[in-house]
């Protein structure tokens, strides 16, 4: 392969166990990737590939969190794509967990935002619940995902003004732009005042 061609992997976090295939494309089977691991068949443009060797019920991890479990012993190399994978139960929107990771933050100071001091002297804004996703290929879920919430959730949350679903555009050949979109658009809107955290 040309340094142009060379492969490209992206890989979310360092526990993850498997990676996404960034060439236009896709590799070959029999491509050496970083580290030498090596390819044993075609893996598309987008997809994962496995790092590691699965035995049947390991969990497949991306963001490292489990996505799936493999349905089968799979050695590294191999392209690991949903016909491989048993998908984890969805949880019900009663039991979601919330976030338990604090991280310590300066005080902001100078700043302020658009709300309204309430007669007790607490401050009110309008309050949205913002839910992205990391790819396109789920926006009829995240659609289904805030039908439902408007319907089932909000109603006892009179606190909570509405949800709005995040999406982006995935351009399989400006893979760069749907990367900042996935980056930036969700760590830019959760500094936003009125989304609901």
């Amino acid at each position: 392969m040309t340094a142009s061609s060379a492969p490209l992997l992206i890989r979310m976090h360092a526990n993850d166990n498997v990676a996404i295939v960034a060439n236009d494309g896709g590799l070959p089977a029999g491509t050496e990737l970083p580290g030498g691991l090596v390819l044993r068949e075609h893996v598309p443009q987008g997809h994962k590939v496995a790092l590691v060797d699965f035995k049947a019920g390991d969990a497949v991890r991306r963001y490292d969190v489990p996505i799936g479990f493999a349905l089968d012993d799979l050695p590294a190399g191999s392209w690991m794509h949903e016909r491989r994978l048993q998908m984890p139960e969805a949880r019900g929107l009663e039991d979601l967990p919330m976030a338990t990771r604090q991280v310590e933050l300066p005080p902001l100071e100078g700043y302020t935002f658009e709300g309204f001091r309430n007669p007790d002297g607490s401050v009110g804004t309008r309050n949205l619940l913002a839910i992205t996703t990391t790819v396109q290929c789920v926006a009829g879920v995240l659609d289904h995902a805030v039908k439902r919430i408007r319907e089932e959730l909000l109603p006892k949350y009179p606190n909570v003004d509405d949800v709005v679903g995040l999406e982006h555009g995935y351009i399989p050949h400006a893979l760069g732009v749907c990367l900042a979109l996935v980056t930036y658009v969700p760590a830019f809107s959760m500094w936003l005042p009125n989304m609901f955290r």
